[in-house]
């Protein structure tokens, strides 16, 4: 490895515990002060670094406190490119989330947890929730098209089975949330249980073959 190669891996690291401290300090002021009261000084400040720095990063508070499920989503959309879909295409959405979760590190469901009181409590935060997830549900569809070779109209049950059974997530991670302490092996559970729910569904039953 050359002498450049490394500087660019520090470089690098850096810039991730960076962004690690950013979301941490945001997600403890958020929880403790209040998402409106917490100020991007104290954020900054709490992190160390600039409120520049603070932009380099984020566009705004709430894409900080929404970076858990962010992560969470952005790991979804990947295994959506990569997993065999071997259908029906509520099984292959279960096994997509169920291995995001999976791959998470040992502090993101704290992380997770704290993210989703502060969303419950502000209003603002919940818009951008909101938002973030329909943005992230035209994503899953559109790559799920393109996987299953599929013109934009020609499958609408596409977007009805992605439409429900992120709204099966959502009820399993807030009820998850509001049950105590964080527990992976628990939010893994409720997850399952609420997407078994959907797929006992009439009609959510769309299978997914790869075009040859």
């Amino acid at each position: 490895m050359t002498t450049e190669e490394l500087r660019g891996g520090l470089r690098e690291r850096k810039k991730q515990r960076t962004r690690r401290d950013l979301v941490a300090a945001s997600l403890a002021l958020c929880a403790e002060r209040g998402f409106d009261t917490a100020t991007l000084d104290d954020i900054a400040a709490r992190a160390d670094v600039s409120k520049r720095t603070f932009f380099r990063f984020f566009a705004a508070k709430e894409e900080a406190v929404l970076a858990p499920e962010a992560e969470l989503f952005d790991a979804m959309l990947d295994g959506l490119r990569e997993h065999p879909l071997r259908g029906p295409l509520i099984d292959d959405l279960r096994d997509v989330v169920l291995d995001a979760l999976d791959g998470r590190d040992t502090q993101w469901h704290a992380r997770f947890a704290t993210a989703l009181g502060i969303i419950r409590a502000s209003s603002t935060v919940q818009a951008a929730a909101l938002r973030h997830c329909s943005l992230t549900t035209d994503r899953a569809v559109e790559a799920l098209r393109e996987r299953m070779a599929a013109e934009p109209g020609e499958d609408p049950m596409t977007r009805l089975t992605v439409d429900v059974f992120v709204a099966a997530w959502r009820a399993a991670s807030e009820r998850w949330s509001r049950d105590g302490a964080p527990d992976p092996a628990a939010l893994r559970r409720l997850a399952n249980e609420s997407f078994a729910r959907v797929a006992r569904i009439p009609g959510h039953t769309l299978t997914t073959e790869q075009p040859p």
